[in-house]
């Protein structure tokens, strides 16, 4: 599962969700921090976060759909 994630996130999910999923988990940026790096609003940042979340939980349940 871990590597079907790993390419679905480089291969699939747009850069801008990309790029704020990877600050928010992998760097541990919270979303002014983000917002202020980025030069974007807080909002901006909480869709895009929102919509990999969202993008990711889709391709889990298609992952555990094909596993089957």
């Amino acid at each position: 599962m871990k590597k079907f994630a790993d390419v679905a996130i480089r291969e699939l999910l747009p850069f801008k969700q990309r790029q704020v999923l990877k600050m928010y988990y992998i760097e541990n940026k919270n979303i002014q921090q983000i917002a202020e790096e980025l030069d974007i609003d807080k909002s901006t940042v909480s869709r895009r976060l929102n919509a990999a979340k969202k993008f990711l939980k889709k391709i889990r349940k298609i992952y555990s759909e094909v596993a089957k």
